[in-house]
């Protein structure tokens, strides 16, 4: 709450703390995406050069190129994440703690992780219809990396790990958690938009960017709400299990019925979410708002944290990415 016996000189000495605490926390996050980006460059120079049997191995034993992915993922995704988030908190930039704990209300969580799944389901049918419209509006295709889709049981538990279950461990911990809770002082909104605008630039191509900033806004309302990652881990394990199933079923030759148990297995989220988005509706109506309002005096929020060197050059990265697979497309 506001404190409406400060004097002038205090209200301008802690206007002056909460823009540095939040341009640090702008540069903390863009530096943990340069550092992302750049480690997985130089490991990948360091590898080519300097381990050509490592290389070789990597192409030809899938089971081998998956689990060096998981563990560079984690390596070079969790580490500089981290090493931000306690450096704010060396600072006193934030105390926020990383919610790893119970939900808040395990019967709101129950609502709001179909409510989350459904969100990102209807993300993917967006971004489907945005990326053909622009494709035919300017003659672009907008690609993503791809990656070879296993058929024996050893590789496909492995890509299974690696994209359906890693993936919202440390995404959640990193973004969610390192990057979301330090803002949730400047307002619950402020923190869901910027923590989902880092997720997508950390994707760095135009097919995942829209969807991620999309799922982003679900989970990181869904974490917020019931105040656990735990809830925005299930909702991320969730809509990577759906679609990593529909890649190993097309990998094993089902084709179209793969495709066809994938928008059976959407349409269903969506339907469950819609029922359990109107439970959630009526169940908090007359409570207000569940998130976190403001306790901070500075104006111009999204100025100051995405208005430094190390933001700039992260969305400077992630135009170059994008642009690089448009052209080798």
């Amino acid at each position: 709450m506001t404190n409406t016996h400060l004097s002038p000189d205090q209200e301008r000495a802690i206007c002056r703390h909460d823009r540095v605490s939040l341009i640090l926390a702008g540069f903390a996050a863009g530096t943990s995406i340069v550092l992302y980006y750049g480690m997985n460059r130089l490991i990948s120079s360091i590898v080519n050069r300097y381990y050509p049997e490592v290389v070789e191995l990597y192409w030809s034993d899938l089971t081998f190129q998956y689990a060096f992915d998981s563990l560079w993922t984690v390596a070079a995704l969790l580490l500089p994440f981290a090493l931000m988030y306690f450096g704010l908190r060396k600072t006193g930039a934030t105390r926020e703690p990383i919610p790893l704990g119970a939900a808040k209300s395990p019967s709101t969580a129950l609502l709001l992780i179909p409510i989350g799944l459904a969100a990102c389901m209807f993300g993917n049918f967006i971004v489907s219809y945005l990326n053909t419209f622009l494709q035919s509006l300017f003659s672009v295709e907008f690609t993503m990396p791809d990656y070879d889709v296993p058929t024996a049981p050893k590789p496909a538990a492995m890509y299974f790990l690696r994209s359906a279950i890693l993936p919202p461990l440390i995404e959640e911990l990193c973004l969610r958690g390192f990057i979301m809770q330090p803002l949730r002082r400047y307002g619950d909104r402020f923190a869901i938009v910027m923590s989902a605008f880092v997720f997508a630039l950390m994707h760095g191509n135009m097919v995942q960017l829209p969807f991620a900033f999309i799922a982003g806004i679900a989970i990181g309302y869904c974490v917020a709400v019931t105040g656990t990652l735990w809830t925005g881990i299930a909702i991320h394990f969730l809509n990577n299990a759906v679609s990593v199933a529909e890649s190993l079923l097309i990998a094993s030759g089902m084709g179209a019925k793969a495709q066809l148990w994938a928008v059976a297995a959407s349409s269903t989220a969506i339907g469950v979410g819609i029922v359990c988005l109107i439970v959630y509706l009526f169940k908090k109506r007359g409570a207000g708002t569940a998130l976190r309002r403001c306790e901070a005096r500075t104006p111009f929020k999204p100025f100051y944290y995405l208005a430094n060197p190390a933001m700039i050059a992260a969305i400077a990265l992630m135009g170059y990415t994008t642009v690089t697979y448009i052209m080798d497309a």
